[in-house]
């Protein structure tokens, strides 16, 4: 389940990082030979790369995080590491649904695009991220 929830995820932000590619690609193209820009191509691209950076979280494999070798291999100093990790990934979803609610009825001025969708990122990753690093925490036992 852990590797086809991660493959489902690499397969949006590479559909994504596609959609982004092309969108600037199109604007650069209309604006330096068309002479024309286009409107909305300065929201939506920041939308997405929000979007693409936070989905990545989920993407990098827990035994491939940076740690220090000397302390890694204590059961104590591991247990409160991923102590650490659930506390930081908890805090980011419940002050990331609060800063949701706080702007919720704030746009963007051109796409008219709620602004929460681009908050929204923080705690639908860090939600994604707490359910595999907690399966990760489970397996390994």
């Amino acid at each position: 389940m852990l590797e086809q929830c991660k493959n489902i995820v690499n397969f949006i932000l590479g559909t994504l990082l596609g959609v982004l590619a092309l969108l600037m690609f199109s604007q650069v193209i209309s604006r330096y030979i068309f002479n024309y820009s286009i409107t909305w191509s300065e929201e939506f691209p920041r939308l997405l790369l929000v979007w693409i950076v936070f989905f990545g979280l989920v993407t990098v494999p827990f035994k491939e995080h940076l740690t220090i070798d000397l302390f890694s291999t204590k059961k104590v100093i591991n247990v409160f590491s991923y102590l650490i990790i659930i506390s930081v990934a908890c805090v980011c979803i419940y002050y990331g649904f609060i800063l949701c609610i706080k702007i919720k009825y704030q746009v963007f001025p051109v796409t008219n695009i709620p602004r929460f969708v681009q908050y929204l990122a923080l705690p639908v990753s860090y939600s994604l991220f707490l359910l595999l690093f907690l399966k990760y925490i489970f397996d390994k036992k």
